[in-house]
């Protein structure tokens, strides 16, 4: 983990604001209380705020460092339909369903560029309604996950590059009259 975050890639990367204005409310209350325990312990000798302040800011800032610290993980599952030939061990494309579609397109290309990979792929069957989920059906589960990376990635880098590269002129346009 990188030591050296910053505030703003830590909001970004946790995405709760909230709790963020949550811990700083609190801090700055324990502060209040040790201002005013310290004022107290000087001049009037009470301990209990100064006490109940170094609590409360002991607490807040180890509440802060877990949430830094701890590895955010998320998992989720995109429903698809991939349409799959057992004699012709090929995924076939199918009009309106993307993921089969992209994933015949990128199993050719991928074939094409190393036969390694093909021969792997001949080799493993891809037998989804199997009972014995072996070696072989895992080999080539990992190549259709992996196949399946590929184009999720390939889609947002095109988004990416459509959001960052093809911005509006009058944009630039308002901003000089400005």
């Amino acid at each position: 983990m990188d030591t050296k975050k910053t505030l703003g890639n830590i909001i970004t990367e946790k995405g709760s604001i909230f709790q963020l204005l949550l811990v700083a409310v609190f801090i700055a209350l324990a502060m209040r209380f040790i201002s005013n325990g310290l004022i107290n312990i000087l001049g009037f000798s009470d301990v209990n705020l100064l006490i109940l302040g170094l609590i409360i800011l002991f607490i807040s800032c180890f509440y802060f460092l877990i949430k830094l610290t701890r590895k955010s993980k998320s998992d989720f599952s995109i429903k698809s339909t991939i349409y799959y030939n057992k004699s012709l061990n090929t995924i076939l494309p199918f009009p309106n369903y993307h993921c089969s579609t992209k994933l015949n397109d990128n199993f050719k290309s991928a074939f094409v560029e190393s036969e390694v990979l093909k021969k792997t792929w001949d080799q493993n069957s891809l037998s989804i309604n199997s009972k014995d989920e072996g070696k072989e059906y895992k080999i080539s589960m990992d190549l259709v996950d992996q196949a399946i990376e590929y184009d999720l990635l390939m889609m947002l880098s095109n988004h990416l590059y459509v959001y960052f590269m093809f911005k509006p002129k009058f944009i630039s346009v308002l901003m000089l009259q400005i």
